[in-house]
């Protein structure tokens, strides 16, 4: 009976999970308020994307600067909805896409656009409200299909 060097075993292992990781691609995106006429109007800190595959439900949670960041199996994914830190539903932006594809071995760059509330109150993050005319512009970037 022959003996398996240790070193072979683990270099299988590693071998094995570098394909597993390359058979996954990356979703990476910020969870924003933006208002109707495209204006940035706050990060959304702990908010939960809930994301759905096939029937299979995801949940990632933005950091405290609204960013989220996770690998994936590639496929087609949808937005379900967005949640605050207090675990209320938030309203999406009219504009926010609502589908999108993950590739191996890709980055997909996914922003999520949450519409201030119909009352003219922004949605409050973490019991703080977000202003609607900030002066914070960084976020302008988020893709918005043309009208």
């Amino acid at each position: 009976m022959r003996v398996q060097s240790p070193i072979g075993y683990i270099s299988f292992l590693l071998g094995l999970a570098s394909l597993t990781a390359a058979a996954t691609g990356t979703l990476g995106g910020t969870v924003a308020v933006v208002t109707p006429d495209r204006q940035f109007g706050g990060a959304v800190p702990g908010a939960v994307v809930e994301l759905d595959r096939a029937g299979t439900r995801i949940k990632l949670t933005a950091d405290e600067n609204g960013d989220f960041i996770i690998s994936l199996s590639p496929g087609d994914y949808h937005l379900v909805r967005v949640l605050n830190a207090e675990s209320q539903e938030l309203k999406l932006h009219a504009r926010q896409a609502r589908g999108f594809t993950v590739r191996k071995r890709k980055h997909t760059r996914f922003d999520v656009m949450i519409s201030p509330e119909a009352d003219g109150n922004a949605p409050r993050c973490r019991g703080v409200a977000i202003p609607a005319t900030p002066e914070v512009s960084w976020l302008r970037t988020l893709v918005l299909p043309s009208t």
